[in-house]
C-alpha cells in the first residue's frame, strides 16, 4: 500500500515538472537540468517500487541506442575522457527525458497544460525582447543585446538568452506550435486573438535576431504546416510579412541581400564555410571513430584549414549539427541520427494522418513543425549542442510518443477550421 501512494506521488511529480520544463527553459538553464534530474530519479524509483521495467516501443529507441553506442566506441579516440563521459551523460540524459515523456505523458488535459507552458514562456521571453530593443537591456538578466558589427551596428536580440542565436532557435522549436494552435483554436475568438498575439510578437523577435537559419527553419515550418492543412491563414500571415520586412529592415541587412549573388551568401559567411571545411577535414581524418564525443573544440585546432582562400573558419563548433556530430562520433554516427530522425517523421505524419481527435493531431503537426524547424536550424547552427535549446529537441521528441498513446476519438472541436 505504501508502495503505490508513494508511486502515486511521484507519478504527480513527475506530471507537474514536464509541464514546468519548457517554460523554465525560457529563462534558466540550470532550473531545467536541476529538476530533469530529479524527474529521472523519480521516474527511476516509481518503476523500481512498482517492479515495472517495461517501456513503450517507439521508432526511436534502436536509433538512439545505436547512436549511444558509436558514441561509447568513439572513447576509443577521444583525448579527453572527461569531456567524453560528460557528452555520454548528457546523451543518457536526452535519452531518458525523452523516455520519460513518452512513458508518463497523461492524456490530452496534461497536453493542454505542457503546451500553455511552453508559449507562456515564449510569450515572456518575446516581450523581454522587445523590451531590450527598446532600452537596450532586458528586464530578467538585465543583458544587453547583441551587435552585428558588419551589418551597420544593428541590435540582435538575445532576451534573456546567452546569445541572439540561442534565442532564434528556443523560438523556431515553439513558433510552429503556436501556427498550429492558432489554426485549432481559429473559432473560438479571445483564445484566437492571444495565440495570434504570442505568435505575432514572436516572430517579431526572431526576426530582430537575424539568425538566418533559425528564420529559414520557421519559414519551412510554418509551409509544412500550411501545405498539410491547406491554410489559406498562414500564407496570407507569411504574404503580408514578405511585404513588410523591406521596410522594417535595417539597412545594413539590405545592403548584405542587394550585394548577395545567391542564398547561400545570406545564409552563410565566409567564416562559417571555413568552419563547414574546417569540420570537414576533421571528418576525412576520422570517419569511422570520430574524434571522441564532445571532444570537438579540443581537436579542432588540428584542422584549421590555411589556404590562403577567404574562406577561414576558427570557431570551436562547426556551425552545424551534422558535420559537428560526424566529427565527433565518425559518419555512421551521424547515419545513426538521420535513422532516428527518418523514423520519426514516419511514425508522426502515419499518427497526425490516422489521429481524429483534432487537438491531438494539431498539437502532433506543431510538434512535427517545431522538429523541423530546429533541424533546418542546425544546417548553420550547432543547436543540438546548445544545452539550453538542445533539451527542447529532445524534450519535443518524447511528446510526439507520448501523444500516440492517446485515444482516437474525435473532440469538441473537430469541426475543422477553414483558416
Amino acid at each position: 500500500m505504501l508502495r503505490k501512494k508513494t508511486a502515486e506521488l511521484l507519478t504527480k511529480y513527475i506530471c507537474f515538472v514536464v509541464v514546468l520544463i519548457p517554460f523554465m527553459a525560457s529563462f534558466s538553464s540550470s532550473a531545467v537540468v536541476g529538476s530533469s534530474i530529479t524527474v529521472i530519479i523519480a521516474f527511476i524509483i516509481k518503476r523500481c517500487l512498482l517492479k515495472d521495467f517495461k517501456f513503450i516501443r517507439t521508432p526511436a529507441q534502436v536509433p538512439f541506442l545505436l547512436l549511444f553506442s558509436l558514441s561509447l566506441l568513439s572513447f576509443f579516440k577521444t583525448v579527453d575522457l572527461r569531456a567524453s563521459t560528460e557528452g555520454l551523460w548528457k546523451l543518457f540524459y536526452y535519452g531518458s527525458l525523452f523516455t520519460i515523456l513518452t512513458e508518463e505523458l497523461k492524456g490530452a488535459r496534461h497536453a493542454r497544460w505542457i503546451i500553455n507552458a511552453s508559449l507562456f514562456g515564449m510569450a515572456l521571453v518575446s516581450i523581454d525582447g522587445i523590451w531590450q530593443l527598446h532600452w537596450g537591456w532586458d528586464f530578467m538578466r538585465r543583458h544587453v543585446y547583441n551587435v552585428q558589427e558588419t551589418l551597420g551596428n544593428f541590435p540582435r536580440l538575445r532576451a534573456s538568452f546567452p546569445h541572439t542565436n540561442i534565442f532564434a532557435a528556443y523560438l523556431a522549436v515553439f513558433l510552429p506550435l503556436a501556427m498550429s494552435m492558432l489554426l485549432y483554436y481559429w473559432k473560438k475568438k479571445f483564445i484566437r486573438i492571444i495565440y495570434l498575439s504570442v505568435l505575432i510578437l514572436a516572430v517579431f523577435c526572431l526576426f530582430w535576431t537575424f539568425s538566418q537559419g533559425a528564420i529559414l527553419g520557421v519559414l519551412v515550418a510554418f509551409i509544412f504546416i500550411a501545405v498539410l492543412r491547406k491554410s489559406r491563414f498562414i500564407f496570407i500571415f507569411l504574404a503580408i510579412f514578405a511585404v513588410l520586412v523591406p521596410f522594417i529592415m535595417p539597412q545594413g541587412v539590405k545592403q548584405l541581400i542587394s550585394g548577395a549573388d545567391t542564398v547561400w551568401q545570406i545564409l552563410l559567411n565566409p567564416n562559417r564555410i571555413g568552419d563547414f571545411r574546417n569540420a570537414l577535414n576533421m571528418i576525412s581524418h576520422n570517419p569511422f571513430l570520430g574524434v571522441g564525443v564532445n571532444t570537438y573544440c579540443l581537436n579542432i585546432e588540428k584542422y584549421f584549414i590555411n589556404d590562403g582562400s577567404i574562406f577561414v573558419g576558427k570557431a570551436g563548433y562547426a556551425h552545424n549539427i551534422y558535420l559537428h556530430m560526424a566529427a565527433e562520433i565518425g559518419i555512421f554516427g551521424v547515419l545513426a541520427f538521420c535513422w532516428l530522425i527518418f523514423r520519426l517523421f514516419k511514425f508522426g505524419l502515419k499518427k497526425y494522418k490516422t489521429q481524429r481527435n483534432l487537438f491531438i493531431k494539431m498539437y502532433i503537426l506543431g510538434v512535427l513543425g517545431g522538429i523541423l524547424s530546429f533541424l533546418i536550424n542546425g544546417l548553420t547552427e550547432t543547436v543540438l549542442y546548445y544545452p539550453k535549446v538542445a533539451v527542447l529537441f529532445w524534450f519535443e521528441i518524447g511528446v510526439l510518443f507520448g501523444l500516440s498513446k492517446f485515444n482516437n476519438t474525435p473532440d469538441d472541436n473537430n469541426a475543422d477550421s477553414k483558416a
